[in-house]
């Protein structure tokens, strides 16, 4: 079977089409890599393997249905905070590397060398310079809005055996999604949901200073 690779890549909270749409969710926290970045959909009480981070998912999906505040203004790449992705090459040995480019207007601020970080970054210079923030990213244009519930959030989780599973996970999600969302613990190889204390914690958490660092 021929795969086609020109559709759209998968990431936390994107929606798979299984008789229903179906959000796709990161479910381990430790491990590789490799596996910190499989995405699973949940069905009839079982999960399934949907695909990795960034990659093209092998089923019909669609983006994230972000809650949002609604962009009123179109971006203004003369004044906003922008995010612009690029693929340098090294001159001296060839190799190739991901750069995020922050810019105030068209003056270059400094580069980061994750997304995340960027993506932390450029919602720090939107704050301090009262901007909009929005991202040039490996899709290329149009430029895509990029609001708190983008950042990456880490923190520790307590199973209900007593493991301490560290957890990252996008804000949004926290704000949004936290009821539906299990937690992976590498040591015991169990799922399991936060309960109501923990969960009450976390959201204070992520909306508080503390969550940035």
């Amino acid at each position: 079977m021929i795969r086609d690779h020109s559709g759209p890549t998968l990431t936390d909270g994107d929606e798979l089409h299984c008789r229903r749409w179906h959000p796709v969710t990161l479910r381990h926290t430790e491990g590789t890599e490799y596996t910190r970045r499989m995405l699973y959909w949940e069905c009839r009480g079982q999960h399934f393997y949907a695909g990795q981070v960034r990659i093209v998912g092998r089923h019909q999906t669609r983006p994230q249905r972000r809650m949002m505040p609604a962009m009123t203004t179109r971006p203004d790449e003369d004044r906003d905070a922008i995010i612009h992705y690029v693929e340098e090459i090294d001159a001296s040995t060839g190799e190739r590397r991901d750069t995020w480019m922050l810019y105030v207007g068209q003056t270059r601020i400094g580069d980061e060398t994750t997304e995340d970080r960027a993506i932390r970054s450029g919602l720090h210079l939107g704050r301090e310079h009262g901007k909009p923030v929005w991202f040039l990213d490996r899709r290329g244009y149009p430029l895509k809005p990029i609001t708190d519930d983008d950042r990456t959030v880490s923190f520790v989780a307590s199973c209900p055996k007593g493991h301490k599973p560290s957890i990252e996970l996008k804000a949004g999600a926290v704000r949004h999604r936290l009821d539906e969302l299990e937690f992976f613990c590498i040591s015991c190889g169990q799922n399991f949901k936060p309960d109501a204390k923990s969960k009450a914690n976390l959201r204070r958490y992520v909306d508080s200073a503390d969550s940035w660092y």
